[in-house]
């Protein structure tokens, strides 16, 4: 309480110190628990504070105060198992150098050592320089401001800076009003949706790697950025989360309600929102975990987003830590889990990889299923069968399937193509045999590779390898 009462001093506002008192609780409520504190607060935006990137004296003690402030936050959140993200710049991984404790290194290596999850504001159009250029509005790609290699060199500094066991992922942009070569606003979204497909294909192996971002809710599902023809296919994409700044739909404002944001999100293949969360820890409470609930009973977590660049100042530190304070028991106070709707896909499977024994069954079963898909090819010349791979069984039974259910192709091997000289009358491997042929009849040695006929080529015959005895 004694921190309550510190804000409010620092508001000097009556009201809010009245609201904060009867707010105050501590009873647990039923809910989907949001996932954890989600922190925007970028001090490169601090220009007529004297930030540069440059590294200069403004820089450096604008980039300490932030720093200082996510020790701050980290220590108040240590022992709640609340996991903390913060947004970062792409300069941070490289170009900003800051000095702290002795230390120099990129800024972004500085929040590493304090952080566990950190979201890269890549904010850039394309993937690969080359292969993806021509896709875009402006034309003009480079290597460094590629996707590709912008997380990537995030991903050294977590690799390099030892930082094992910390996330990142990227976030794009759709706002078409901030620079070209810095949205998707003007490719439009089917384009956005190949290059994010690429990227976590190409990430998706890197423990480090956790997902995609998308800034933000209202621009990425504006009609003139969205392709109607992507809706029915959304659950085949990658999941990502979304930042929302607007508050309609947590306070059921022009006609808009939490139930009606969740087949919006669905449909846009999201599974997470960082909601910007400052104005509901008071007499808003009861909405926002109305609203937090619709969104865990459709498979949609919330994290708690808390935004306002000034809030680096150290001077402004206290109002921060209010807010943090605050969310850390709204969180704590919530006890529900949340289960996907199956609107997307998880970036990394979490189900065990299909197999041939897993899928069909031990080998008497993969025997009978490869007899059963029998001819390969009903047009070739010799008949040619699926069969059971008998010298390799382990093999065929952890062989991983890549579809829904494991094919022939994948689990059975193509057989030998079956003629007068492999095959008998009971399709067994072995030559047809004199003994075979019918009485009048002999063994034609001229016939040895002729192909068998019956049962769609699966035995040979009297006629197809035999010929008339002469009299």
């Amino acid at each position: 309480m004694t921190n309550l009462l510190q804000r409010c001093m620092i508001l000097s506002s009556p009201l809010l110190l009245l609201l904060l008192l009867t707010t105050h609780q501590t009873t647990v409520i039923e809910a989907a628990k949001p996932i954890g504190i989600h922190i925007d607060i970028e001090p490169h935006s601090l220009a007529d504070e004297g930030w540069d990137n440059n590294g200069g004296p403004a820089t450096i003690s604008l980039a300490n105060q932030w720093l200082d402030l996510l020790e701050k936050i980290m220590a108040k959140t240590q022992d709640t198992n609340i996991p903390v993200t913060i947004d970062i710049a792409k300069a941070y991984s490289s170009v900003v150098q800051i000095p702290r404790n002795g230390i120099t290194k990129s800024l972004a290596d500085h929040a590493m050592d304090i952080v566990d999850n950190v979201v890269l504001m890549a904010y850039r159009d394309f993937f690969d320089e080359l292969a993806d250029c021509d896709g875009t509005n402006h034309k003009n790609c480079d290597k460094a401001n590629s996707l590709k290699e912008i997380v990537q060199q995030l991903l050294d500094v977590v690799t390099n800076g030892g930082h094992s066991g910390k996330t990142v992922q990227f976030g794009v942009e759709t706002n078409p009003d901030v620079g070209d070569k810095v949205t998707f606003g003007e490719e439009g979204e089917a384009f956005m949706e190949q290059q994010l497909d690429k990227s976590a294909q190409h990430f998706k192996d890197d423990s480090t790697f956790e997902g995609i971002y998308v800034h933000d809710f209202t621009w990425a599902t504006v009609d003139s950025f969205t392709d109607d023809s992507l809706r029915d296919t959304a659950s085949d994409r990658t999941c990502r989360s979304m930042w929302m700044w607007t508050d309609k739909y947590v306070l059921s404002k022009e006609g808009k309600t939490p139930q009606d944001l969740v087949p919006i999100l669905h449909s846009h293949s999201v599974d997470n929102i960082a909601v910007a969360s400052e104005w509901f820890f008071l007499e808003l409470k009861p909405q926002f975990v109305n609203f937090i609930n619709t969104m865990g009973d459709n498979g949609i977590t919330v994290e708690l987003l808390l935004a306002n660049h000034r809030w680096a100042l150290e001077v402004n530190h206290p109002i921060i830590m209010g807010l943090v304070e605050d969310a850390v028991e709204l969180i704590t106070n919530m006890n529900g889990s949340v289960t996907s709707a199956g609107q997307c896909q998880p970036l990394r499977s979490t189900t065990p990889p299909k197999t041939c024994g897993s899928d069909i069954g031990k080998p008497g079963v993969i025997r009978t299923f490869c007899e059963g898909a029998g001819r390969v090819n009903e047009n070739s010349k010799h008949a040619q069968f699926y069969e059971l791979d008998e010298k390799n069984k382990k093999k065929v039974l952890d062989y991983e399937c890549e579809g829904q259910a494991c094919t022939a192709e994948e689990c059975c091997k193509i057989g030998r193509k079956r003629m007068c000289k492999n095959t008998n009358k009971r399709g067994e491997k072995q030559k047809f045999k004199q003994n075979q042929c019918k009485k009048g009849w002999k063994l034609d040695k001229k016939k040895k590779n002729k192909p068998c006929t019956a049962e769609n080529g699966l035995i040979c015959t009297n006629s197809n390898c035999c010929k008339k005895k002469k009299n």
